[in-house]
């Protein structure tokens, strides 16, 4: 996975000032998107790949944090360096408003499988769900953008399907335990969660769903975060569970993790 782990570090180096030219991001306003209990207030995001590289053939679909809009400045970076390295990017539009998942499932009253109920509705409610909405917009592009390729990820066979062999979930946040709920039934290309996943009983352990076995292997998914956020406790309870794999590393300015075989970074580095 050297692509997601330059992707990853990119994504930090580059809002930390490197400049980038990227082709142009766009709304997409995917009709399904505005329909269903739960309606969208922008469109999706979509960025196709730098033409002066090698077209992957491959995709990264972001989920934004909890009230995070799919255009936000703050991952515009991320995404550019995805661009950079030949993929697509797609930052759904899903339901992602408040209260976040943590203060919903937070109570001490909450079941023990609150956390997974609550990703679940919110990624596959038909109405109004990540991966309905993913799909309907990947059709859509289909149908009026076919000149950038965005069909290679529906399912060859499935067309109401995605093809997960070629898509990186991504998430921030809330989103990050999206993309690491994807990787439990579905066979990723990868994952990468930036500042989560931070799903944690009042007992202060992982919510059961995160220790259940992964479709996607471990040496797939990797987490990001700094120590800046007061989530960085919580990551190192919940990415060892997932299990992602190596140490659990900080870094100093030069980004240079303490393990070279970790997939766990929670980073020093200061990023304006």
């Amino acid at each position: 996975m050297p692509a997601m782990i330059t992707l990853l570090l990119l994504g930090l180096l580059r809002r930390a000032g490197a400049a980038t030219s990227p082709p142009p991001c766009r709304i997409v306003n995917s009709s399904s998107s505005f329909q269903g209990a739960v309606p969208c207030t922008t469109g999706h995001y979509v960025c196709p790949p730098d033409p002066s590289v090698p077209m992957r053939e491959e995709l990264v679909l972001h989920f934004p944090g909890t009230g995070g809009s799919p255009d936000n400045p703050a991952p515009q970076s991320f995404y550019s360096s995805a661009q950079a390295l030949g993929f697509h990017v797609a930052s759904i539009c899903y339901d992602n408003g408040f209260p976040m998942i943590g203060k919903v499932c937070g109570g001490a009253d909450a079941a023990p499988t609150c956390y997974s109920d609550q990703r679940r509705r919110r990624l596959y409610s038909p109405d109004h769900g990540g991966i309905p909405r993913a799909v309907a917009l990947m059709q859509e592009l289909q149908k009026n953008s076919g000149n950038e390729g965005w069909s290679k990820f529906l399912h060859p066979t499935q067309p109401a399907s995605l093809d997960w062999s070629k898509i990186v979930a991504s998430g921030h946040s809330q989103g990050a335990g999206m993309a690491a709920y994807l990787a439990k039934n579905n066979t990723l290309l990868g994952v990468t969660m930036l500042a989560g996943v931070a799903d944690l009983t009042n007992a202060k352990v992982p919510a059961p769903w995160i220790s259940l076995p992964s479709s996607t292997p471990s040496n797939r998914m990797f987490g990001l975060g700094n120590t800046r956020d007061f989530a960085c406790s919580h990551w190192k309870t919940d990415w060892p569970a997932i299990p992602l794999s190596g140490w659990f590393a900080s870094t100093d300015q030069n980004m240079v993790p303490s393990d070279a075989n970790s997939h766990m970074l929670c980073s020093t580095l200061e990023v304006p």
